[in-house]
């Protein structure tokens, strides 16, 4: 097979199996392979499965009449493959399916969502997988809306129920006139609910508007309110000034909660970007994002209760601010009511991986300026974070050598 026109899917653990020698790899050097089949594997996504092992999902470019389609594996703990050699079909439809996003069911299985192009433009369908890899929600998954505007962010977010379904959130794509003689086209901030019972649509069939406010409104992050409910940030552009940062509540019965068009978590003078979150545990979220307004960017945080109430400080409080830059930031729960940040930094003149921990009331229980990650030549890039169960941290990333 021509390496051009093939790639194979791995997976690697990581884990603290050595108490002197720290991390040691718990599966075969080099990694345990997933998926070797012909043609092309990619955008994979994963989730843990609750017993030491994970769920796998991509899209996936083998021979077939039907385009890229979605498959998915389970790995246990010892690596190896649950399902079928090379995954298990999740959605083969006509036109393309991509850009997959996974997470526990919270019952042992998987819920997979991905864009879809079999009606035309890309609508968002999802798949709910048994933990012995049955299709729970019919053949090739069941649609999460029926808008006929065009759902446009790369993916949709989603968080599960806790009783076998999902909370979806998505951008999508309309017309607005906004008082003026043509209209135009802008993007707002949509929600639904899929029963974990058959993967109906528990909410309107449009999906529930979280912010129909004037400009744009994208990059949703989604986290549960552990009532069975959600919270969901994006960043704003409803002040043509600025962008900002809004959240609103959704109640497991689909009512808002918080103030119409999302509550504000950041209105500072400043874009604000890169938004990350991540639930506290107690009902609220927290929200962190890098913005200019110290004059290069820097890293902030915000926590707000189940009211919105906030708890760190209007507009958030400093995670990390230097002289240059410090971006994209990406977040985790501490276990105990605060979190875990970790962003890119170039204080060093290559972009290096710093981290601070900020607890429950908001404050660094680190060095000011984090603690360094990776400080090694050149450049780290696309940061990744999970909770190590253990109120710390596992960092991933990309290393540029």
């Amino acid at each position: 097979m021509n390496p051009r026109v093939r790639a194979a899917l791995f997976v690697l653990a990581a884990s603290s199996c050595a108490a002197v020698s720290g991390a040691g790899l718990c599966w075969i050097p080099g990694g345990t392979p997933v998926c070797t089949a012909p043609w092309y594997q990619l955008q994979s996504v994963i989730a843990s499965d609750g017993a030491g092992g994970a769920f796998i999902a991509w899209a996936d470019l083998r021979p077939s009449w039907t385009g890229l389609d979605i498959y998915a594996q389970r790995i246990d703990s010892r690596g190896n493959p649950v399902w079928a050699p090379d995954g298990i079909p999740v959605c083969t439809a006509a036109e393309r399916q991509f850009n997959a996003i996974i997470g526990s069911d919270g019952l042992g299985g998987a819920i997979v969502a991905w864009m879809d192009q079999r009606i035309g433009g890309a609508d968002i369908f999802a798949q709910r997988i048994s933990g012995t890899g049955e299709m729970l929600w019919g053949t090739d998954g069941a649609i999460v809306n029926v808008l006929p505007d065009l759902q446009i962010d790369p993916q949709p977010v989603m968080v599960p129920d806790e009783v076998g379904g999902a909370i979806f959130a998505w951008v999508d794509e309309v017309w607005d006139s906004d008082g003026e003689m043509f209209p135009k086209r802008k993007t707002d901030l949509f929600t639904q609910r899929l029963a974990g019972g058959g993967g109906y649509m528990m909410w309107h069939p449009y999906g529930l508007p979280l912010c129909v406010a004037r400009g744009y409104q994208t990059d949703p992050v989604i986290m549960t309110d552990g009532a069975g409910g959600a919270i969901v940030g994006w960043i704003d552009g409803r002040s043509l000034a600025q962008t900002d940062i809004f959240a609103q509540r959704v109640t497991p019965e689909g009512a808002r909660l918080w103030q119409d068009n999302g509550a504000p978590i950041c209105q500072i003078y400043t874009d604000q970007r890169g938004l990350a979150g991540v639930s506290d545990g107690r009902g609220g979220g927290i929200f962190v994002w890098h913005d200019s307004r110290e004059g290069t960017y820097d890293v902030f945080a915000s926590r707000v209760n189940g009211a919105a109430t906030p708890l760190w400080g209007i507009n958030g409080m400093p995670v990390a601010v230097l002289p240059e830059q410090q971006r994209f930031p990406v977040v985790c729960s501490d276990g105990a009511g605060g979190c875990i940040v970790a962003w890119s930094d170039d204080r060093d003149g290559s972009l290096d991986i710093y981290a601070q921990r900020i607890d429950e009331h908001g404050a660094r229980l680190w060095p000011e300026s984090g603690v360094p990650v990776c400080t090694f030549g050149f450049d780290q890039t696309d940061l990744g974070i999970v909770p190590d169960g253990m109120n710390g941290a596992i960092i991933a990333w990309i290393d540029r050598t």
